[in-house]
């Protein structure tokens, strides 16, 4: 009877503890496919109902100024000016930015790289015409003037590279709308007829036509129609067919592009096309709400409210960003998180553009003072944003001698993206100790070629933190992959994330997989790397760092030195064959080498590991503070 009972309680505990397991491991993702689902299907619904064009045709325009800034905007604005410290002090900078703009000569008709205009007038025109709201000197209008005049005589506006007639467009409505009263008829002729040739019928035909900028989901998509759509709306009284035509079909294509920052607002193209994409992704939409009253449900697309926080997490605490692909690592200004702020009542966005270390014309029209005492300190210190898969952890928000990692997976699909599943960035003792290249010159042959494009080492994974598996003239990571993060733990002590590793390197391994724990008392990161293959292979790890490197005799420990500070990384493989090297950032024997962009200062803290099979490494991290 004893043993009868036993037996039935073993089983109730195996049954229950499997039921957990199930929950654990099933039910997250039923979550996460509801949650999708849910968001489709909001999408759907709001791109049903965007508007046709004899729909808009019904919607009257507001008066000029209407684009983003209303007169009742200006007018706050040169109050807050003289109420707010940091209003005033950014004004100021750019009152001198605008002065120094005065003694130069308008922008000309250049092509220096025989594909992209040489400036693109956006920022004269905006810095020039908010100085003329705000003080009525007739020499900030007449310099606006003068690069307007000059631009409207251009032969084309770079059709051809249709992101520079959108930025043009864009420029030349914001000089036409916040100028609107200030000019005479002549002038409006002028600029509005240049709206309409150099920007709005290159459009309609390009919509027509199915050029390529019309068809993608990505960064063009959002600067292409969002350029174009505010165009249409500034001359939207004086040629209403066209610019109806315009706004329609630009409204049906942006939803293509909004839907990436689905489920939580990440942004796949990286942080700096981030910045891009949704400067213009917000400047139609505050465009739509300030000239019809209505931006037609667009602000509602799942996730865009939480975009604002993507590069708040990928900034690390060096003030240097999670670069991946062709990103930048400079701390990245982005004015629209201004505007995000107010319109999803998100203060702490707010906070962080605040820290930007230039502030232009738009920083001040979209920026509300915060009365509240706002810091990051509220925030988790780590997030995942799936679907980017990316995460971003730290030991702390305010300790600017703390850890930061930036880790991903990814899809090597994306525009601009690199092979470089697995990557990392490590930032501690404010130094940052693992970089990323970042991109090489877009002018390179075949850049943008999926063919050629990975024969250039930054766009390589032999040019990431990540892992190389029998390297040869081939990429070196699948083309078509896309790895998910499995695995996302955010505890008091550890943040931990495990990234499948196993679609950018089959068939030469069976399973690969890369997981980083950072220990934040300690501030100490656990790296561990699992390869499986069925035949031997050859593996290459790689980290790419400024830091000087020193190994020790037995090779299980590298001590790195930079800006005063040192960072250990010990190898806690025991057996003698697991040793650091070090080797230059440049492309091995058996890689491509063309004529490319050279890394200099750069050096690669290696592990070479021959004819594996069944392998763990473990890499430990540990800032030595002295």
């Amino acid at each position: 009877m004893n043993k009868e009972f036993l037996t039935k309680k073993i089983q109730y505990l195996i049954a229950t503890l499997l039921g957990i397991i199930i929950f654990i491991n099933i039910i997250p993702s039923c979550i996460a496919y509801s949650s999708d689902y849910y968001q489709n299907k909001i999408l759907e619904n709001i791109i049903a109902n965007l508007p046709s064009e004899q729909e808009i045709q019904t919607i009257p325009p507001t008066a000029h100024p209407r684009l983003v800034a209303t007169a009742t905007r200006f007018t706050e604005l040169k109050e807050q000016i003289k109420t707010d410290t940091t209003t005033h002090l950014w004004y100021a900078k750019l009152h001198r930015q605008a002065d120094r703009l005065l003694t130069q000569h308008p922008s000309s008709y250049k092509l220096p790289d025989g594909q992209r205009l040489a400036k693109r007038i956006h920022n004269q025109i905006t810095t020039l015409a908010l100085i003329y709201q705000i003080e009525k000197d007739p020499r900030y209008l007449n310099r606006v003037w003068q690069e307007l005049e000059t631009a409207a005589n251009f032969p084309d506006w770079n059709r051809e590279h249709f992101l520079d007639t959108a930025e043009m467009t864009y420029a030349f409505a914001i000089g036409y709308d916040w100028l609107y009263n200030d000019w005479n008829q002549q002038q409006r002729d002028i600029i509005s007829r240049a709206i309409l040739e150099k920007g709005l019928q290159p459009a309609i035909k390009a919509y027509q036509t199915g050029e390529n900028w019309t068809q993608l989901n990505n960064n063009w998509n959002q600067v292409c129609n969002g350029g174009i759509g505010i165009g249409a709306l500034a001359v939207i009284d004086q040629y209403p067919l066209i610019a109806s035509q315009v706004l329609a079909q630009s409204l049906q294509r942006l939803p293509q592009a909004m839907g990436n920052y689905m489920p939580d607002g990440g942004y796949k193209e990286g942080i700096s096309y981030w910045h891009y994409g949704t400067f213009y992704n917000t400047i139609i939409l505050a465009a739509l709400n300030t000239a019809l009253n209505t931006d037609f449900k667009l602000s509602e697309i799942p996730g865009f409210a939480q975009t604002g926080f993507f590069p708040i997490y990928i900034n690390g605490i060096t003030n240097k960003t999670f670069n991946f692909y062709d990103g930048d690592e400079k701390f990245q200004r982005a004015p629209e998180l201004f505007w995000l702020s107010q319109r999803y009542k998100q203060p702490v966005y707010t906070y962080y553009q605040k820290q930007s270390p230039v502030h232009g014309a738009l920083d001040l029209i979209w920026y509300k003072p915060i009365k509240k005492n706002i810091t990051l300190r509220k925030l988790p210190v780590a997030r995942y944003f799936r679907g980017t898969e990316v995460v971003s952890m730290r030991s702390d928000w305010q300790d600017s001698q703390g850890v930061f990692i930036g880790f991903k997976g990814g899809d090597n699909k994306t525009s601009h993206s690199n092979l470089d599943i697995g990557t990392f960035v490590i930032d501690a003792l404010g130094v940052r100790w693992a970089t990323e290249l970042g991109k090489d010159d877009y002018n390179l042959p075949g850049y943008f070629n999926q063919k050629q494009r990975w024969i250039y080492y930054r766009n390589r994974a032999e040019g990431q933190n990540t892992l190389v598996i029998n390297p040869s003239l081939n990429p070196d990571q699948n083309i078509d992959a896309q790895s998910k993060i499995t695995s996302f733990t955010l505890r008091r002590k550890k943040i931990s994330a495990v990234v499948d590793l196993t679609p950018a390197y089959y068939p030469e391994v069976n399973k690969a997989r890369r997981a980083i724990t950072l220990f934040r008392e300690k501030k100490q990161i656990l790296l561990e790397d699992e390869i499986r293959a069925n035949l031997p292979v050859n593996l290459l790890w790689f980290m790419h760092t400024q830091a000087d490197i020193k190994i020790d005799s037995n090779g299980k420990t590298a001590i790195l030195t930079q800006d005063g500070k040192r960072l250990s990384i010990q190898l806690l493989n025991s057996q003698p064959k697991y040793q650091f090297t070090v080797m230059d950032a440049q492309p091995l024997i058996s890689s491509p080498n063309p004529q490319q962009g050279k890394n200099y200062q750069i050096k690669k803290l290696t592990i070479k590991l021959d004819q594996i099979k069944d392998e763990r490494l473990t890499v430990l991290f540990t800032p030595l503070i002295t």
